[in-house]
Formats: C-alpha cells, sequence, structure tokens
C-alpha cells in the first residue's frame, strides 16, 4: 500500500491543492515558500501519529474572504488516498486500511481525511 494523493483544502497556502504520488520514490521540488514544508506538515497531521495535531490560528489560509467569513468560520481539510501497490497487498495493508475502504475490488483504494475548524 502507497499514498497515492494527498488533498488540502485551506491550510496555509494549501487551499485547493491535490498533489499525486506514485509507488515508489517521490521528489517534491519547487522555489522557496512554494509550500514543500506544509505539503509534508500537511501529511503529518494524518501520518505521524505520536506528533502534535494542535494549529494555530496562521495554518488557515489566508485567502479567504470577509464574506466567507460571516457566512462559516475557517476550517482546515486533509485526506491521504491510499492505493493498492501493483504486486497485491498483504492482510496487514487490508486490516490498516479496513475503515478507510472505498473500493474493496482488486487494487484497493482507502481515504482518510482530518478537518479541523474553528467553532462558530
Amino acid at each position: 500500500m502507497y499514498i497515492s494523493k494527498l488533498e488540502v483544502e485551506g491550510f496555509r497556502n494549501l487551499n485547493g491543492v491535490s498533489v499525486n504520488f506514485t509507488n515508489g520514490i517521490n521528489v517534491i521540488i519547487g522555489p522557496n515558500n512554494s509550500g514543500k514544508s506544509n505539503v509534508f506538515r500537511a501529511l503529518s497531521l494524518i501520518l505521524d501519529y505520536g506528533g502534535n495535531k494542535r494549529l494555530g490560528i496562521n495554518d488557515f489560509s489566508k485567502n479567504i474572504t470577509l464574506e466567507r467569513l460571516k457566512q462559516k468560520p475557517p476550517s482546515i481539510s486533509v485526506s491521504v488516498v491510499f492505493t493498492e501497490n501493483l504486486g497485491g497487498s498483504t492482510e496487514e495493508d487490508l486490516v490498516t486500511a479496513s475503515d478507510w475502504l472505498l473500493k474493496v475490488a482488486s487494487a484497493f483504494t482507502a481515504k482518510l481525511t482530518y478537518r479541523y475548524f474553528l467553532p462558530a
């Protein structure tokens, strides 16, 4: 099983961002302040079991209009899609992803989403 996609809404400078990954080694490159570290921080919000999940006001996107803020408080959504390896999966992979499965057929797909929001 590998991470095939990361979807981020409203986190720092990542708003409506979708990053596709391939099975194997992936490299993220880009200029300074383009969001490379924010991609890794978004991944750690989901994957780092013992890590700090607390977010501050600066973690919410600054590209929110006043009109939207009047309608509802800002929120952050981070989703990770897991896909079965081409060579098949182990029973351990299926147990790990069983609660998040979107497609159970061969080459299963699972999605895990965390949402963070400020109270109304």
